[in-house]
């Protein structure tokens, strides 16, 4: 397994050097600035393609496979290929007429796979939103961020996040 706190055969030195790398500051200056700033270090915990998730993570504990109907081409059934693992799930959705996939969420259960951002499992709301600044909408149960392309939801329990989903822009 990979990221802080996780069991995996790594140098000390590469350890604690990935642990304390800096936190990115986000900054809400245009209408995309969740998916150009949080986007690309929230896909980098599972990489753009199936290939890189088990580069990264190895074999899945559980893996679904679900078939659904291309919205741009006519009769074209694509696949939904869900990997689980200890803290995290992430889906792609699998062109079935070429070798394009893409991430099209990524649910994080547990503390310690986004490193480098402002949040975790296990953070407060009030640091959430000190990090992002108001949300898009907010329950007593969520905080939600949205741009242009992208949605961030915070599931909350206890005024501490219970788990975080991702999802990306996919057309």
């Amino acid at each position: 397994m990979n990221g802080c706190g996780r069991a995996r055969a790594v140098p000390f030195v590469a350890l604690a050097f990935a642990c304390t790398a800096p936190t990115l500051e986000i900054q809400r200056d245009s209408p995309e600035w969740l998916s150009t700033q949080l986007g690309p270090v929230v896909r980098s915990v599972v990489g753009p393609s199936r290939v890189a998730l088990f580069e990264q993570w190895g074999e899945a504990t559980s893996v679904a496979l679900d078939t659904t109907l291309n919205l741009h081409v006519a009769g074209q059934v694509d696949t939904l290929a869900t990997f689980r693992y200890e803290g995290f799930e992430a889906v792609y959705y699998v062109v079935s007429s070429s070798e394009r996939e893409f991430l099209t969420h990524l649910e994080v259960t547990g503390p310690g796979y986004l490193t480098g951002l402002p949040f975790d499992v296990g953070s407060t709301v009030e640091s959430i939103v000190d990090a992002l600044g108001p949300p898009t909408s907010e329950t007593d149960s969520e905080i939600r961020y949205a741009d242009e392309y992208d949605v961030l939801v915070f599931a909350i329990d206890g005024g501490h996040v219970s788990w975080i989903k991702y999802m990306p822009y996919v057309d």
